[in-house]
This record gives C-alpha cells, sequence and structure tokens, in this order.
C-alpha cells in the first residue's frame, strides 16, 4: 500500500536513508523538506511488514519536477516495489501538468539506472564529480522524463 507522507515521518526516514547513503539526510532535513508546499512524498508499506520499506520525495516547482531522494531497504529490492513508488510519483506529476520530471542517479547505481529507464527516464547530461565518497568523487547522471508528447 502507498501512503502519503507527513513531516512526522521524518524519524524513519532518516534512519532508511541511512541505510543506503554514505552521507544520508537528517530526520530535521527531511521535516524540513516535507514542510515545503512544493514537496510531495510517499512511503510504500506492504501488506506483510509491519513497516514502511521505501519511499520518494518528488518536488514540483512551477512545469518542473524533481525527484529528490527515492529509496527501497535492501532487503526489499527486486520486488517491484522501487517500480510501484516511482509510477506513483510519475502519475502525480503527470496529473499536476508538470512538463517534466527530471533526478540525478550515481553512475556506479545501474540497477536505479535500470529502473529509471523503463519508467521512460534517458539520461540528459552527466555531473562530473557531483556525489563525494569513502572512494572519492563519482559523477551522476541527470535523467529526465518528457511527460507531456508536445515537448519531445
Amino acid at each position: 500500500m502507498i501512503q502519503q507522507l507527513h513531516v512526522t515521518d521524518a524519524p524513519w526516514l532518516a534512519a532508511l536513508h541511512r541505510q543506503a547513503f554514505e552521507k544520508p539526510w537528517s530526520a530535521v532535513s527531511f521535516a524540513e523538506i516535507l514542510a515545503l508546499p512544493t514537496t510531495l512524498g510517499w512511503a510504500l508499506m506492504p501488506e506483510t511488514t509491519p513497516r514502511p520499506v521505501g519511499f520518494i520525495l518528488l518536488q514540483a516547482q512551477g512545469q518542473e519536477g524533481e525527484i529528490l531522494t527515492f529509496q527501497v531497504a535492501a532487503d526489499h529490492q527486486g520486488r517491484g516495489y522501487g517500480r510501484a513508488l516511482l509510477t506513483q510519483g510519475v502519475t502525480v506529476a503527470r496529473q499536476l501538468n508538470l512538463e517534466h520530471l527530471f533526478l540525478e542517479v550515481a553512475v556506479s547505481r545501474r540497477r536505479a539506472q535500470k529502473v529509471y529507464q523503463a519508467q521512460g527516464f534517458r539520461v540528459s547530461r552527466r555531473r562530473k564529480n557531483y556525489y563525494r565518497g569513502q572512494n572519492g568523487p563519482e559523477d551522476a547522471l541527470v535523467m529526465q522524463l518528457l511527460l507531456r508528447a508536445e515537448l519531445s
């Protein structure tokens, strides 16, 4: 089941974010972002688990949307949960009549790139040394999805 996120979800969002990102967002950061009127987010809570296993945050400004962060817990990946969350974000972006949706993804995260490509996202450019990690700087791919046929 997909549920809308609220500011009160910030602590568990930060805990889940810590599992996948070297520089995770804090609970305060999540709360501040969720408090913005331009931010939308959803959690995925399968009926078989007592807690959410993934989330997606989207920011809509003008005619543009950005996926700010998106994660499925490692022990729940490969079950279609990421696809379901991404579909939710894309569906709402279309309902908001956004022209396009974009995101950044590390070049090493090939599995995530495949999920995005399956939804129609295409690489629009590369940002050199965008991420800083334990293994040094890493490039990001900026991926974009055109949401209106007349723009393609």
